[in-house]
């Protein structure tokens, strides 16, 4: 390897870091209120929303496959434009607003029924306190499909907010079709779940998941809207194609969501999880909203969806790969969201069995694999649609249902069977195939793939590594010990991420402090190339390291 050593630092040279910035769902900014001089909030007009009785909110089933519901819907016709309040800014534009409440709510829910807004157009949504503020959404956020959802807002009251440029090039639509009321009570902090699953789940980020810091980039929890109107809470996983070109493919459970409708409606929260083990709450604000159906079959529980938008890279998404082949694994992990809880992980040493799910639905015969008794952890209402992995990290299956006992004491899993969701009809839209193997070439497993690590040496363009995100990263190449410190005084925190060539996380650590300087030790490591990924924000630098 020594002898090499030239050759190796002349490429190195020509290998220069990748500086990446993306927007996000929403584009930030401040509401106009917080500092133009409008009227206040309790002079608008407010609409109150019927809330639901106390007996439309029965308990859950936390066996089997009950969904597990968090809100109540109500069909509204409201239109901002007409229904809020219009206050001009000299010079600027105008600003709509208008309070919406749903007394003893924990949180709302909007979904908007119409949704374009002309460039230079921005909207936000927040509580009273205004302690959660959303937004701003955009034209950028425009549908095909013309509505948008939104994450749920905590509080029972909440005001949405519109600025409207001069010489907007049309007036926005903005008709909410749908107010959700949550219900559910947590008593720990807000309504985000956190905390809600029972004790014997272990959090993502505990040693229990060292292996599986990649895979979990995949996982999303869900909120949607069902055809019934009401909201419910399920996970899901980007998923692969044998193109390896990141189109932003989604495997859930069919009883999730089944209808293009539903599917308009969800929104997927990337990155919800705890930063350490039985840690804080994690953020919630990293989403991705809408999507489409491309196919899906109640006779087998899948539902294989496209997003309306890639995921930003900021969110670190990985697009999980897949074995198609019918072969029991030889054991398997699922990484799922419980009753709407950060992110956990449960595994099962055995070889999972064919078996018949046989509640409420009439699946297909063996199409399902069978895990008679969790090893670590369990599943609940919340966790459907969540994947199976096998030892190699592909989907090999995704949630159908099972039974828990509230003690932790057993629970059972059946996981609708990848092999069988690939291939048992032949219609384009009721097997899964035809997207993920585009070019038919007979592909039956592949691996997963990452964005965030450029294809080639070609993909890297010439420019200084420390002109993006201000960090100094030496020695490179490195023997026992690679030092990263930011040189920039407004850095309040960033992640340091060591990669194989194939995207595999070797290592991470986050770096909280302002200036901080982080040593990671390399020299366990075999020798050879490497990527280190520093995120920053919205911004990922990607730099080859060569470990000597």
């Amino acid at each position: 390897m020594r002898k090499n050593l030239p050759h190796i630092l002349m490429l190195a040279i020509f290998l220069p870091a990748l500086t990446l910035v993306y927007g996000q769902v929403s584009q930030g900014g401040q509401p106009y209120s917080l500092y133009a001089n409008l009227k206040s909030a309790h002079e608008l007009p407010l609409i109150d929303i019927t809330p639901p009785k106390n007996t439309d909110l029965p308990e859950e089933n936390a066996q089997d496959r009950a969904l597990y519901r968090v809100a109540i819907g109500n069909e509204v016709d409201i239109e901002l434009s007409r229904d809020g309040h219009w206050e001009s800014i000299p010079g600027e534009g105008r600003v709509c607003r208008l309070n919406i409440r749903s007394a003893g709510a924990k949180a709302i829910h909007i979904f908007f029924e119409e949704y374009a807004l002309p460039e230079g157009g921005e909207l936000f949504i927040y509580n009273k306190d205004q302690s959660r503020i959303l937004g701003a959404y955009t034209a950028s956020n425009n549908r095909p499909s013309g509505k948008l959802a939104i994450q749920a807002i905590p509080g029972e009251e909440i005001c949405i907010e519109y600025f409207e440029p001069e010489g907007a090039d049309f007036p926005a639509v903005l008709r909410i079709g749908n107010i959700g009321h949550n219900y559910r009570e947590n008593i720990l902090y807000d309504v985000s779940g956190f905390g809600d699953s029972q004790k014997c789940n272990k959090d993502i980020n505990c040693t229990q998941a060292a292996d599986w810091q990649t895979e979990k980039r995949a996982v999303c929890k869900i909120l949607y809207k069902k055809n019934n109107d009401n909201y419910y809470l399920c996970t899901g996983a980007l998923i692969n194609n044998a193109r390896n070109d990141g189109s932003p493919y989604f495997l859930t459970a069919n009883h999730c969501v089944s209808s293009n409708t539903e599917a308009e409606s969800i929104v997927l929260y990337f990155n919800y999880e705890s930063p350490t083990c039985n840690g804080p709450e994690g953020s919630d604000k990293q989403t991705v909203s809408g999507s489409s159906i491309l196919a899906t079959t109640y006779r087998l529980d899948f539902s294989l969806v496209e997003l309306s938008e890639k995921p930003p890279l900021s969110y670190e998404p990985w697009y999980a790969g897949w074995d198609a082949r019918d072969q029991p694994p030889d054991k398997v992990v699922t990484i799922h969201h419980p009753a709407g809880d950060v992110k956990k992980i449960s595994s099962f040493t055995k070889s999972p069995v064919t078996g018949d799910f046989t509640y409420l639905y009439d699946y297909d015969d063996s199409t399902h694999w069978y895990i008679n008794d969790w090893t670590l952890g369990i599943t609940e209402g919340g966790s459907s649609g969540s994947p199976l992995f096998n030892s190699k990290g592909q989907i090999v299956g995704d949630l159908t249902g099972g039974s828990s006992v509230s003690n932790c004491t057993s629970s059972d899993a059946y996981y609708a069977k990848f092999s069988d969701s690939w291939a048992d009809y032949t219609n384009l839209t009721t097997h899964l195939k035809p997207w993920l193997d585009p070019d038919s070439t007979g592909v039956m497993a592949i691996e997963g793939y990452d964005p965030l690590v450029p294809s080639g040496v070609e993909d890297f363009e010439a420019k200084d590594f420390n002109a993006g995100l201000q960090f100094e990263v030496y020695p490179n190449p490195a023997g026992d010990y690679l030092n990263i410190k930011s040189k920039n005084r407004t850095v309040s925190g960033y992640t340091v991420e060591l990669l194989d060539l194939s995207g595999k996380l070797i290592r991470r650590k986050q770096v909280d402090n302002q200036r901080a300087e982080v040593r990671m030790q390399v020299s366990s490591f075999q020798n050879g190339f490497y990527l280190l990924r520093i995120t920053y924000g919205d911004s990922v630098t990607i730099k080859k390291l060569i470990i000597l």
